[in-house]
């Protein structure tokens, strides 16, 4: 009876431990947001949602960032 108690404790941690080292990844996924950053696009002024930064990892506007893309595709060559 006491090895099963074992095998609960073992999955138990095991079970904690992939919890929480999945936490860590997606934290470490998500971009910094600066804690100076006024919420603008830094280009035109416009408002950029949070989400936006998080999910693009841009603090461009989304016409910034289009115009940025589009001069690179030319620059590069």
């Amino acid at each position: 009876m006491d090895e099963r108690y074992l095998e609960q404790a073992e999955r138990l941690t095991s079970a904690l431990a992939e919890e929480e080292q999945d936490r860590i990844r997606r934290e470490l996924a998500q971009p910094a947001i600066p804690p100076d950053w006024d919420g603008t696009c830094p280009d035109c002024g416009a408002e950029v949602p949070k989400a936006r930064v998080v999910a693009s990892g841009s603090m461009l506007c989304v016409d910034c960032k289009t115009e940025q893309e589009y001069r690179s595709r030319f620059t590069r060559r």
